[in-house]
């Protein structure tokens, strides 16, 4: 305290200062000491004195005031009445009367103040006093004051006038009605925030926690408000929500996310965000570790720069680029999403010339470590040391029909040799049917019946793979879907690539599915265990049917389409150049006028030797695009399989792929495994048998019959006039794609490759020389009859409504030959099968080239005089 000649030179204008002095309830202990002695008279601190304060500011005698009544120091309650209630009446009494009214529920409480209440304000008959007439409130024979009253009976003021109120009206206790919940717009825009990243961005995985799903891959949830309640599956009398990923990050990365895709004036604060992803996503939607897939080079990338961002120019900058990649993510799994649903759709009604309809197959690998053989031994340090084989396994939806896994030894490649072999067999289940399916739908509903013969399959077929170079992002593997297109099975070919680090979709649910059922499983000790085991676990969802198979071989497609003598480049990402095309689109020439405008039809020919080729309308072209979701291409159309050049693969020429050689220290620490589990105790006879078998097949090289390719020789689509749907638009600029003469070095490659294949396979024949069918020979599964029960007779070869292009070389059943200005027409006579005695013709062209109908001999330079 200053004197008041002293406030001015503070800057404090020199006026009467206002003292408010405070009687506490309880002494409180400062530094200075004690505030208020035994006697109640307050003290200052030693420092103070009343010689230091200005005359204005001493207190006058007799100036306090006498009649405040302050809270009671034990009970803190507000009594402000000079009776002194809280003395009247032991403490006590009045905590263990209120705690008695706090331990009722609110409906006991509302009736026992109402009931109190009664007893204050209503006379001996029942009636209420008048409205003027003062209440006297009692507490156990004692006049109290009001507030004494409602704390003793813990009650507030306003529900003490409800009750007077319904005494008036003369009605009972009032009823407690239902709470809304209180409205929170912000709260709630995060909640939408976080259900739309649930179903755009977030991505099942492939993996299972066990100790925290309590189903395959879902989440238990209880709470009918959460967004998910409406998305929920019911499993074993429990409601449950699918558990989905983002891509390995923490809240921070996804803060800048939520900033980069919610306009600034929607935007809620950081600790709302954390609060209602903690109490509401968390469970639902987690953060992928490092080690379960690879990051996000673009974010990655991002989050490092917002990281070390110093400005808010940079910061924006950052926001901004994040928006473009999140959307450019989201955006390609839309159309992903599309296409699934669009074959689903086209599935349920198959059509007689399939036109305007599409089929798609995922394909992709699972875990090795998930298929080690044998798999769930028991517990003993004894096997801690033993070498077990990983088996390879790979699986596919078909959308809207069936999903299949194929099962393969682990000496067998995985590479594109892998995935045509896949392709192909789909294929054929698909064309062929398959047996005991479970598919409600007439023409899948007998077990063993084969696609009916008036249904085509779709002429558009698209293939959703990884972007692993070894299996799909590869020259064999864009040359065999365009054989595809050049054999006339398709109008059509897609082949679709997710973003790398967003790459996961239906197959890694399905996934882990099966991972959770094989952690179930009892003791599998061959292929053939794990497949029975999956055959009578697996449940596929939305009305699929099942397809287990162990595939002992593949066919090598790589030495098969080393004959068109062309090598691709451009396909793959490199350090130099890391963006690449995702989207390859291949269809036929004569399609092109439908889908680019007139200045964009020119096809570019990169091949030395395929310039001088003529134009045909069944030549291949590739469009390819940067994303799933660009709507403009990456460059010009460009020439990949010439109809001519396709015409050089012959079924015949195809050979099954060799193993890769495990080596003599695996051989040896396999056969070591092969004793220890079919030793006593454990005596595991059919995985030393396997094992064993599995060690002398890789020594001798032998290499079982694939399964044969039934759909891809025998079908044919139905020449009806393409219509395919596609956008076109300015180029930009991703790495070019090539198709040029192999290199020198790349002709020995390949010269080496077929020859070691052809020693292998003549080794293998050598010592075991099994009735090897061709790839032409008709499809044999579980439902096809073999040879040894046919009695040794060969299965008969498919009939086709059309001859295969090939089929017009041979001079058998030539009836009638004229020349035509150059020209030859030939009249063949069909000599077997259900149209013996039909006529054809051919047209063959000058230069010897073969035309199977006079609309495409008139394209190629037929006059009809």
């Amino acid at each position: 305290c200053l004197p008041a000649t002293q406030w001015g030179s503070l800057g404090v204008a020199a006026t009467r200062p206002k003292l408010c002095v405070v009687t506490q309830a309880a002494p409180v202990q400062e530094a200075w000491g004690p505030m208020a002695d035994d006697d109640g008279e307050v003290s200052l601190p030693p420092s103070v004195s009343d010689g230091d304060l200005p005359p204005d500011v001493l207190s006058e005698e007799g100036s306090e005031r006498s009649d405040v009544c302050l809270p009671c120091p034990a009970l803190g309650t507000k009594c402000a009445c000079k009776n002194m209630c809280y003395e009247k009446v032991s403490l006590q009494t009045v905590r263990d009367f209120r705690e008695q009214h706090l331990n009722l529920s609110e409906e006991d409480r509302a009736r026992q103040v109402f009931a109190a209440v009664s007893a204050q304000v209503c006379d001996r008959d029942g009636n209420v006093k008048p409205g003027r007439t003062r209440t006297q409130w009692t507490f156990q024979g004692v006049h109290v004051c009001r507030h004494f009253w409602e704390y003793a009976h813990a009650v507030g003021h306003a529900g003490v006038d409800m009750a007077k109120k319904c005494l008036q009206m003369g009605a009972g206790p009032p009823e407690r009605l239902p709470r809304l919940p209180a409205e929170n717009s912000k709260f709630n825009g995060a909640d939408s925030w976080f259900l739309d990243l649930y179903l755009s961005l977030g991505e099942p995985l492939a993996e299972v926690d066990p100790s925290f799903l309590d189903a395959e891959g879902c989440v238990p949830i209880d709470d009918a408000d959460h967004p998910l309640w409406s998305l929920r599956i019911a499993i074993n009398n429990g409601q449950y929500a699918r558990k989905r990923y983002l891509s390995p990050g923490c809240f921070e990365d996804l803060f800048l996310m939520y900033e980069a895709m919610v306009p600034v004036g929607e935007q809620v604060s950081k600790s709302t965000l954390l609060r209602v992803w903690t109490e509401r996503w968390k469970k639902f939607l987690a953060f992928r570790n490092v080690g379960q897939g690879k990051r996000c080079k673009v974010c990655a990338k991002i989050d490092e720069e917002r990281r070390q961002a110093t400005t808010a120019k940079e910061r924006a900058a950052v926001l901004s680029e994040k928006k473009n990649h999140i959307k450019a993510i989201m955006d390609d799994r839309a159309v992903s999403v599309r296409t699934n649903r669009a074959a689903e759709e086209h599935s349920k009604a198959p059509s007689v010339d399939g036109i305007n309809q599409l089929l798609k197959i995922t394909i992709d690998g699972m875990d090795q470590a998930k298929f080690r053989c044998p798999r769930n031994l028991a517990s003993s340090a004894e096997f801690d040391s033993c070498f077990r084989p990983q088996l390879h396994m790979v699986g596919t939806i078909c959308h809207g029909h069936f999903e299949a896994y194929f099962i393969m030894d682990t000496d067998q490649a995985k590479d594109a040799n892998m995935n045509c072999t896949i392709i192909s067999r789909c294929l054929d289940l698909l064309q062929q049917g398959l047996p005991g399916t479970r598919l409600k739908r007439s023409w899948l509903t007998a077990p063993g019946l084969a696609w009916p013969s008036q249904c085509a399959l779709p002429r558009t077929i698209v293939v959703g793979a990884d972007n692993t170079t070894r299996e799909s992002k590869n020259q064999t593997f864009l040359s065999f879907m365009a054989h595809l297109v050049a054999r006339n099975m398709f109008e059509a070919a897609e082949v679709q690539f997710l973003q790398t680090g967003h790459t996961h979709n239906e197959q890694d649910q399905r996934f882990s599915s099966v991972g959770a059922l094989l952690q179930r499983a009892p003791v599998l000790e061959d292929p053939d265990e794990f497949a029975d085991w999956m055959r009578a676990n697996i449940v596929p969802p939305r009305g699929r049917a099942l397809h287990v198979e162990v595939l002992e071989s593949t066919w090598d497609f790589q030495s098969w389409l080393f004959q068109l003598d062309a090598q691709m480049s451009g396909l793959a990402a490199t350090h130099t150049e890391p963006d690449t095309n995702h989207v390859w689109r291949l269809v036929r020439s004569s399609m092109l006028v439908n889908v680019l405008p007139p200045e964009d039809l020119e096809v570019e020919v990169a091949h030395s030797s395929w310039k001088s080729l003529r134009a045909d309308d069944s030549d291949v072209v590739l469009l390819v695009q940067q994303y799933l979701h660009s709507a403009r291409m990456s460059q010009k159309p460009l020439l990949v399989q010439p109809c001519e050049v396709a015409l050089k693969l012959h079924w015949g020429d195809l050979k099954p792929s060799r193993r890769n050689v495990l080596g003599e220290r695996l051989l040896r620490e396999y056969r070591k495994t092969a004793e220890v589990v079919g030793g006593q105790p454990w005596n595991l006879l059919k995985a030393r048998k396997y094992l064993e078998k599995l060690c002398l097949d890789n020594e001798t090289g032998h290499v079982p019959q694939p399964p044969v390719l039934g759909a891809m020789v025998h079908y044919q689509m139905k020449d009806i006039a393409p219509v395919v749907q596609m956008v076109s638009g300015v180029l930009v600029q991703p790495r070019r794609v090539f198709v040029e003469t192999p290199g020198p070095a790349e002709q020995r490659r390949r010269a080496k490759r077929v020859a070691a294949a052809a020693q292998s396979l003549d080794a293998s024949e050598a010592e075991e020389p099994p009735p090897v069918a061709g790839p032409l020979s008709k499809s044999v599964d579980s439902a096809a009859p073999s040879a040894a029960a046919t009695g040794g007779a060969p299965p008969k070869a498919k009939k086709t409504k059309r001859m295969p292009a090939a089929a017009l070389t041979s001079p058998e059943g030539v009836s009638e030959v004229r020349n035509h200005h150059g020209w030859t027409i030939q009249t063949r006579m069909r000599k077997s099968g259900n149209a013996t005695g039909k006529h054809w013709k051919i047209w063959i062209a000058p230069d010897g080239t073969r035309h199977g109908s006079k609309k495409r001999a008139e394209a190629a330079g037929f006059i009809d005089a």
